[in-house]
């Protein structure tokens, strides 16, 4: 499965079987700023193999996404149908206007989590339907981390602890 990321006014969208769409606030003109780092890094693909019970069918590893395809200052790795997206610069206040307009945007379901990052919460697709976007959403200093998996409806809760379990294990290595 080939993840996409499509941009446009202002809103990340992750595009697979089915799609999840992240709020993404403008981020302030940065004076040349370093291009995000290899999100890949973040991924312990052999953790994300155990966690899943899935088979890299094809030997490839976690694929980067492609930049042409991800907003500036954003980069972006998928393995396993699972995306890991991140965001930089991120601060605390945007983080928060990030959170309150996927609250309010009505597309997704919101819920607090603590133990990862400075701040964490996961975000679903509560509508019914047999794949629903389920996502892990923290941030460490600047940087805001998003994994996300599309799932059946009657597994979200199954993929929540799959999205826990690697975004603990990213944190420590976000900067």
């Amino acid at each position: 499965m080939h993840l996409v990321i499509r941009h446009a006014l202002g809103v990340a969208t992750l595009v697979s079987a089915v799609t999840i769409v992240h709020a993404t606030v403008a981020a302030p003109a940065a004076a040349a700023q370093a291009p995000p780092p290899n999100t890949c890094e973040l991924v312990d693909a052999a953790q994300m193999l155990q966690l899943t019970g899935r088979k890299d069918r094809f030997g490839t590893g976690p694929q980067v996404q492609d930049p042409s395809e991800i907003p500036q200052y954003t980069s972006g790795c998928h393995f396993l149908g699972i995306a890991v997206l991140l965001d930089t610069p991120f601060p605390p206040e945007r983080f928060a206007r990030a959170r309150r307009a996927t609250e309010t945007g009505g597309l997704l379901k919101v819920q607090s989590i603590s133990g990862v990052g400075d701040e964490a919460y996961y975000e679903r697709d509560p509508r019914p339907g047999n794949f629903r976007a389920v996502g892990l959403v923290f941030r460490s200093g600047t940087t805001r981390v998003t994994i996300a998996e599309n799932t059946p409806a009657d597994s979200i809760e199954t993929v929540k602890k799959w999205l826990l379990a690697i975004a603990k294990t990213a944190a420590p290595k976000v900067k």
